[in-house]
């Protein structure tokens, strides 16, 4: 079975993502209009390196709001990596009043910006640096994803930063680094066959993404990697429950972008989804679903 893993999280640059596995596309709303319906938006606090550096300006995030007016996704469109902590934890605390469509409340999807000045209040702790012994575990992991070498090989030298990624658990600031190890960990073990076992690192990976964590690639990558251990596992309809999560996500994705590089690259990798999809879909004789992928893959 062919890997869309480092199709998917290679695609961009860091930002971070968390996207409600709704099967229903969000309602777009312009970011004016959904300003009218913020009720608490409490401010962002300045990290105290960003201060000590004198690291100010606006950080971008495409938001996601249930439909009882919480955040619950947010992607980072741009801004400086040094505030993009700070402005999501101050993004998660919003509450909206409810969007609605038809008279329903219904999700929501908006761009919001969140702006850091030298008035704006510092938090006095520092932001702790990762364990050298875990971003070195970590970084090897990735280069052994990346040169496509022995299956076994990158099972060993993943694990050992799941392991690291494990002993962070309660390090909230390590959350995103958790995210990456976890995901390297369940595509390695996906390579290596070991279904089961990449199937839980994948889990992990998305118990940390729901929470507002990762980067804009995360909720393809995800789900992806998690549909073929389900895949592998002989799980078929928990499978393509999550290729159709992936799916969607990349959808939204091509939605929220701006760069037509961006856009062009999501198509690809959505029409390479869609594909896989189609494949196994007709392995299990729904060939009117089947179909329907394909076709919908004929188009990007």
């Amino acid at each position: 079975m062919r890997l869309l893993f480092l199709s998917c999280i290679l695609a961009v640059s860091s930002a971070s993502i968390a996207q409600s596995p709704s099967a229903t596309p969000p309602l777009v709303v312009d970011p004016d209009a959904a300003a009218q319906n913020l009720l608490i938006h409490p401010g962002p606090i300045l990290p105290a390196d960003a201060l000590a550096a004198q690291l100010f300006g606006d950080v971008k995030l495409q938001i996601v709001v249930t439909p009882a007016g919480h955040v619950t996704g947010i992607t980072v469109l741009g801004g400086r990596f040094n505030l993009r902590d700070a402005a999501i934890d101050s993004v998660r605390k919003w509450v909206y009043r409810p969007f609605t469509a038809n008279g329903e409340p219904v999700p929501a999807t908006t761009v919001v910006t969140v702006s850091f000045t030298a008035a704006t209040p510092t938090s006095k702790l520092p932001i702790k640096p990762l364990p050298e012994k875990f971003t070195t575990a970590r970084d090897q992991c990735l280069q052994s994803l990346q040169t496509k070498g022995d299956p076994a090989n990158q099972v060993a030298v993943c694990l050992p930063a799941a392991r690291q990624a494990d002993a962070l658990f309660a390090d909230s600031e390590a959350s995103e680094a958790r995210l990456e190890a976890y995901l390297y960990a369940a595509t390695a073990l996906l390579s290596g066959s070991q279904f089961q076992d990449s199937l839980s690192a994948s889990e992990k990976a998305i118990a940390i993404n729901e929470r507002g964590y990762g980067d804009i690639a995360i909720p393809c990558t995800l789900y992806v990697t998690k549909a073929e251990a389900e895949w592998g596992l002989r799980e078929s309809a928990s499978a393509f429950r999550d290729f159709n999560i992936a799916e969607d996500s990349e959808r939204l994705a091509i939605q929220m972008v701006q760069s037509d590089a961006l856009k062009k690259e999501y198509s690809r990798i959505l029409k390479n989804i869609l594909g896989l999809h189609a494949h196994l879909l007709l392995s299990t004789g729904r060939t009117d679903a089947a179909r329907a992928k394909a076709d919908e893959a004929a188009k990007l």
